[in-house]
């Protein structure tokens, strides 16, 4: 997923957490080093790490972190260069159990930005179209742009369809924002969605404020100008075990949206924003940091079910008979 994401250097980033570290180091780092027999570069390092870890964390307060401490900087024994910390950094992220959590490095950067996928769309009917929003997980400001393009000039080409099928399946996550703009055209006005902590309680994730802030607030001022009927026009999601993350904040925003269904199977289990640093080396540090959670309130801990089950066989036609038997497109 790259979510609601906030650009923070380490100082900001802590300094906005709102949570105490639980355990201090009370010796120097030089000391603390030749503990492990790390060099103090790689034991800062691991400690940055550590620290945002635990002041991110969802579920922060069930964690022994002085235990998993320990553990942690045990299994960093002997480091000496930052990618060494690497595997007890995952130590850490594992013990987290959100199923979201992740360390990347700068070599997966690096290969996420060579795959670059953009929505497509096809007529099913005369009066019925898919628009398929995949995987987006390049953070450049040209690729996004060319992401929302796409999918608003498919809209253009078919405004007038009766329905519509929102094809989110495969769709592992990334950037949210773009995902979320190519689809303003039907969403509510507010576009607003929510996260969920024990700590923090209820916050937004997503809303219109943060569209017309961002580096796509020119294409999103464009969306207003499809016509107010789309809004309005019945919408079959089809999700699978494969949405998840940013794939499933999008699937968030169709929840409780008037005339819509959801087909498939119950999504990936990712269903939380996540909170990253960016680390020394070039690494991204993501923690998630708050369930999803629906208008209605509803708080999605681990995954989506689908309004109506079904297999990827048969289900454009089953969605396709919905929107013409229900809907009479």
């Amino acid at each position: 997923m790259l979510k609601s994401l906030r650009w923070l250097g380490i100082a900001i980033a802590f300094s906005i957490s709102g949570c105490q570290v639980t355990q201090t180091q009370s010796n120097s780092p030089h000391t603390n080093a030749q503990a492990y027999e790390m060099s103090e570069k790689a034991f800062s390092y691991l400690s940055t790490g550590f620290d945002f870890i635990q002041q991110t964390a969802i579920d922060k307060e069930t964690i022994d972190w002085i235990v998993l401490r320990e553990e942690v900087f045990t299994a960093a024994q002997g480091a000496q260069e930052a990618e060494d910390t690497y595997p007890a950094l995952r130590i850490a992220i594992a013990h987290l159990n959100d199923q979201h959590s992740y360390l990347h490095t700068s070599w997966d950067i690096q290969r996420n930005r060579e795959i670059v996928n953009l929505p497509r769309g096809e007529k099913l009917t005369d009066g019925i179209s898919l628009l398929a929003i995949p995987t987006h997980v390049d953070q450049s400001d040209e690729v996004s742009r060319s992401y929302i393009s796409a999918a608003h000039h498919f809209i253009r080409q078919v405004v007038g369809s009766c329905g519509w099928v929102i094809d989110l399946r495969g769709n592992r996550g990334g950037n949210q924002g773009p995902m979320i703009i190519s689809l303003a055209p039907f969403l509510p006005s507010g576009l607003d969605s929510y996260i969920w902590s024990p700590t923090s309680g209820v916050s937004y994730l997503y809303s219109r404020s943060f569209a017309e802030h961002s580096s796509f607030s020119y294409l999103f001022s464009l969306s207003k100008r499809f016509p107010n009927a789309l809004k309005d026009k019945p919408v079959a999601v089809l999700i699978d075990r494969n949405t998840g993350s940013s794939g499933e904040a999008t699937l968030v925003q169709f929840l409780g949206r008037a005339n819509t269904k959801t087909f498939g199977t119950r999504t990936s289990g990712a269903s939380s924003n996540i909170h990253i640093m960016y680390m020394t080396d070039g690494a991204i540090l993501g923690v998630a940091n708050g369930y999803f959670v629906d208008r209605e309130g509803k708080v999605y801990r681990n995954g989506i079910e689908p309004d109506i089950a079904l297999g990827d066989r048969n289900i454009i036609d089953e969605v396709t008979s919905w929107l013409e038997e229900v809907h009479r497109c």
